[in-house]
């Protein structure tokens, strides 16, 4: 990141490594309990990569290993090598060309069995480059054939969605009458807007056009792929088993990848993917992909890949009606900032506030942001509800400020969720309020956590090298319980440090809790940050803080968090906390 330019160049796209990955991670969990043989060939019919499942034993009585080692020419019926040589090449000779073609194949008993296979050109395809070969007893194509209806050989998602539910309409039908299932796998780019707004939208739109190419070279010829939203829609043939689907979703938001190269230009996009099965037996399309669509945003918040359940369901309904509660008491004025002081330990002044935010609910009472806050960020009404605290805090400092003149003005410290980084826009929406409420950028605290710091690394980095432009000061909340490393604290643009609770309130008994404080402190120093140590109950806590150099407490000792009149009464009053 240079200091003329906020945007994020992350390291060249190694393609040959995708390529690797490609064809041996994705093939291995796709063909996993499958009932076809798969085989990648060379141009040449050189064995390139042979499935591991139980296919070679059940169709030609081989272990994979020995089949593997064994030259598949010589297990063709004498009658059949030329006619089968013969579709090869043809299939060879042109790019993206498939044949299905029927023969006899000697089984390790010695009997010659019906066997049809289906070969697919995609030595072009740079994720693959080979020709795919499916083999399978003779009859159970036309068992497959109601189920491949997407068609993979075209462009991305080559169906749209009346195309989809009709294909799913036809698989659920087969299900219902023989034993038969299938899964389908949500796949969607993780921040859309976000990936719009850094790089625009025509760069969103080849970013997806690219993740539909690295998709449909993973499938199998009696898979499918179609348009679903903004997203790319797999259907996995004969795949029901949960664990199975997962897997095949794990490898393929591995293999694709979280960088692009767009028009000479290296991008950074994760995806999500969200895995729906046909065990529960759906009788309506509607239904699946409803499912599918909620067990995606369940991704969004879990490590990439989230199948349903039906507690999803349950919560998903749960959450709407919250969200619907927090807009509504949003506009009824229901919620309100509560100021939190936080004293100078050296001066033993009032330093500022930390602003915290809680809900007067009509019939529960006075509601901590734990019951309400996660709910916002999954459903994005955290941006709105965000936006308001920070307004809030900041127009109540600005009313401090021409009450109170001090010759050190206070700091306003405000937390923010790592919902509201998701979509890059979080330091334009503080310029906005900054630009119409007068104090001063400098008195403004923006506290981030370490869950924000990860969850959304890119949209972090160049959020607070937008905001340390603009004056504002940074700091990481909850410092010492969670996994930051030294490298973290010297990546972000912070100013200061946060001291959890749960390590600075055992240290009054001395020993290896109060020598992990004292590290704490003169490492964050060691980078020039200053340090707040929170959850202060009593003298002794601050005295020892003190003598550390620790610059800012918090902590009943000096007040529980108090609404804006009860905070003005104690800055009014400049009390001494502490003898």
């Amino acid at each position: 990141m240079s200091g003329d330019d906020d945007t994020f160049y992350p390291a060249p796209v190694d393609e040959e490594a995708i390529s690797l990955r490609v064809a041996g991670s994705w093939l291995r969990a796709l063909t996993e309990g499958s009932r076809e043989l798969v085989v990648l060939l060379s141009a040449e019919g050189r064995v390139e990569f042979l499935s591991m499942s139980g296919a070679a034993r059940a169709i030609l009585g081989y272990e994979p290993l020995e089949l593997s080692k064994t030259k598949l020419s010589r297990l063709l019926h004498p009658l059949d090598v030329k006619r089968v040589m013969k579709a090869f090449a043809r299939v060879v000779a042109t790019p993206r060309a498939r044949a299905t073609i029927r023969y006899r194949m000697r089984h390790k008993s010695g009997r010659y069995l019906q066997i049809e296979s289906t070969a697919v050109n995609r030595l072009d395809d740079q994720y693959v480059g080979a020709v795919v070969v499916h083999t399978r007893k003779r009859g159970e194509r036309s068992k497959q054939a109601a189920a491949t209806l997407f068609g993979v050989d075209g462009s991305a998602s080559a169906l749209g969605e009346r195309g989809i539910r009709r294909a799913l309409k036809v698989a659920m039908e087969r299900a219902s009458r023989e034993p038969y299932g299938f899964s389908l796998l949500m796949v969607e780019v993780e921040r859309p807007r976000g990936l719009a707004q850094a790089y625009g939208d025509e760069t969103l739109a080849a970013v997806r056009a690219e993740i539909g190419r690295r998709v449909r070279s993973m499938l199998r010829p009696v898979d499918g792929m179609g348009s679903l939203g903004e997203g790319h829609l797999i259907m996995l043939d004969g795949v029901v088993d949960r664990a199975l689907a997962e897997r095949v979703a794990a490898r393929v938001r591995e293999t694709v990848g979280n960088r692009f190269q767009i028009r000479g230009r290296d991008v950074l996009a994760a995806i999500v993917i969200g895995v729906v099965t046909n065990e529960r037996h759906y009788d309506r399309p509607n239904d699946m992909l409803r499912d599918v669509l909620l067990a995606v945003s369940k991704a969004r918040g879990a490590a990439g890949v989230a199948s349903f359940r039906t507690q999803l369901q349950v919560e998903h309904s749960r959450q709407l009606t919250l969200a619907a509660e927090i807009t509504g008491a949003l506009q009824r004025g229901e919620f309100c900032v509560y100021y939190m002081p936080t004293v100078s330990l050296a001066t033993r002044t009032l330093g500022g506030f930390e602003a915290l935010l809680r809900w007067h609910h009509p019939s529960r009472g006075v509601l901590l942001p734990e019951v309400f806050l996660a709910v916002a960020e999954k459903t994005g009404v955290i941006k709105q509800l965000g936006r308001w605290a920070v307004l809030s805090a900041c127009q109540q400092l600005a009313v401090w400020q021409r009450t109170y003149r001090r010759d050190c003005p206070l700091t306003i410290s405000v937390n923010v969720a790592a919902g509201q980084f998701a979509d890059f826009d979080f330091a334009e929406q503080l310029n906005d309020i900054l630009a119409n409420v007068d104090i001063d950028p400098n008195l403004v605290i923006i506290e981030i956590n370490e869950r924000a710091a990860t969850l959304h690394p890119e949209a972090v980095e160049v959020a607070l090298s937008r905001m340390a432009k603009r004056g504002v000061r940074i700091v990481l909340d909850n410092f010492g319980v969670g996994p930051s490393s030294f490298s973290t604290l010297r990546r972000l643009s912070l100013d200061g440090l946060k001291l959890d609770r749960a390590l600075v309130q055992p240290m009054v008994a001395g020993g290896k809790a109060r020598d992990a404080v004292r590290a704490a402190i003169e490492m964050a120093h060691s980078l020039s940050l200053e340090v707040t140590a929170q959850g202060v109950i009593s003298a002794a806590h601050a005295a020892q803080l003190g003598q550390m150099m620790c610059e800012y407490a918090q902590g009943y000792l000096f007040g529980k968090p108090t609404d804006s009149e009860a905070a003005t009464a104690l800055m009014a009053s400049y009390p001494g906390w502490w003898q």
